[in-house]
């Protein structure tokens, strides 16, 4: 579920769990759910620091001016790789 926040779209995951992988988890970690927001968290910052610096890379190569923050670097790569998306499914003739 995604939600706007001060002109930024926050999305909310749900992990379903059975009682069984719920018993099991708890007897390794506290809770399960900070656990896996705190996994979920770190691979996007991952995610994000991989694609800054392959776009930054590719500005400087192409001449491109280079936002300012990570998240306008990051929208800006999801465009590129839309327009992409759209130019192999429906080439633009």
């Amino acid at each position: 579920m995604d939600s706007y926040i001060q002109g930024e779209v926050h999305t909310e995951m749900i992990v379903k769990l059975n009682e069984i992988e719920t018993l099991a988890l708890k007897t390794i970690m506290k809770c399960p759910c900070e656990w896996t927001a705190n996994a979920v968290h770190e691979r996007a910052r991952v995610a994000i620091d991989a694609i800054v610096e392959k776009y930054v890379q590719e500005a400087l190569k192409n001449g491109w001016e280079i936002p300012q923050t990570k998240l306008e670097i990051v929208k800006a790569y999801n465009e590129i790789k839309l327009l992409d998306f759209i130019n192999v499914v429906a080439p633009i003739s």
